[in-house]
């Protein structure tokens, strides 16, 4: 779900065709409907790597974009919303999610994977879209930036101990 319509720079309200209207000219929106379209469709070689070759280029560019609306000195305004959802997003999330795997009675790979995927930080690309669509350009990439940095703080360290007990990530 978008939420820029609602949020997003400007005064006019969103109608239901605007919305519509938004969702079938978005880019990934039309490209995620060709390819299951063509999803049965053989390409060439040639053209695959030249999918490829952009692909691995998105992830690079979208950091930097992102990168360059990443201030270190945060106002109140932007931090207190910040350290909220990074609490959320780091720490509550993956919470939640071990104790309902807990609760569910799951201890397989992939109970383990989605709680470790829980508490990932917020994601770049939609970072890269928040700010594109004007909402809040300096807390989407304090969101991101900071994020980024605290979970290679914070999983290591959540992890680390399973891993010396030889129990890599386990429920148990």
């Amino acid at each position: 779900m978008r939420l820029d319509p609602l949020y997003g720079q400007g005064d006019d309200k969103p109608t239901l065709n605007s919305v519509i209207k938004r969702i079938l000219t978005f880019p990934p929106f039309i490209c995620l409907l060709a390819a299951l379209a063509l999803r049965s469709v053989s390409l060439p070689d040639s053209f695959m790597l030249l999918l490829k070759t952009l692909a691995t280029t998105l992830v690079p560019v979208v950091m930097i974009a992102v990168g360059f609306q990443l201030t270190l000195r945060l106002s109140a305004d932007v931090l207190k919303p910040m350290a909220t959802g990074l609490l959320v997003k780091l720490v509550l999330a993956p919470c939640l999610a071990f104790m309902l795997c807990r609760l569910l009675g799951l201890n397989t790979m992939a109970a383990q994977v989605s709680v470790f995927e829980a508490g990932m930080p917020p994601m770049v690309s939609a970072g890269a879209m928040a700010i594109m669509a004007g909402l809040s350009p300096k807390l989407t990439a304090a969101m991101v930036g900071f994020g980024i940095f605290l979970s290679t703080q914070h999983h290591p360290a959540t992890s680390f101990p399973n891993f010396v007990k030889g129990k890599a990530m386990s429920l148990t």
